[in-house]
């Protein structure tokens, strides 16, 4: 029904004004069909999570501490750049001219870790040196956490799923 008026527009419409309300038309229409296209292939447009970037001003020492302290094995190494793979997702580290010091606000975004044994990778990551703010806590929706800080102040917490 829309194309049939569509197509009918430009020979009723004399004016300048008629025409822009054409082409408008016809924009709206291409723009429904790609958004119910769209639809019918479930398309969404964020799949999953790729990745998580820590940029820091000190790289080795950061990097010395996920590698040695959390026991992460680097996926990939590059000037200025290391990254971590978890699946389909990476946590990575990189040297960025505009960070300086310790993070201003680390409460604002926490990374979560998952481990099977909260309990045990508490006692390890402790043996290590690494210094808890929360030590491991059953939660209301079943899991465990354990929170920390990185050396430049980001928050990073340990998380046991629930069972079942």
């Amino acid at each position: 029904m829309e194309s049939n008026v569509v197509m009918y527009l430009p020979l009723i419409c004399s004016s300048e004004c008629l025409m822009r309300l054409y082409y408008k038309v016809v924009f709206l229409i291409i723009c429904l069909h790609v958004l119910q296209r769209s639809k019918e292939r479930n398309m969404e447009f964020i799949e999953s999570l790729a990745g998580v970037i820590i940029w820091t001003e000190n790289l080795d020492r950061l990097s010395n501490f996920y590698q040695d302290s959390l026991n992460m094995k680097p996926h990939s190494v590059r000037p200025g750049f290391v990254a971590f793979q978890f699946g389909d997702t990476r946590l990575s580290l990189g040297k960025h001219n505009n960070v300086v010091g310790q993070s201003e606000e680390p409460y604002r975004i926490m990374v979560n870790l998952g481990v099977s044994d909260i309990h045990e990778a508490f006692r390890t990551l402790e043996s290590r040196g690494v210094s808890f703010i929360r030590s491991p806590e059953k939660e209301h929706w079943g899991g465990w956490v354990a929170t920390f800080f990185d050396p430049d102040g980001n928050l990073l917490q340990l998380l046991e799923a629930p069972v079942g």
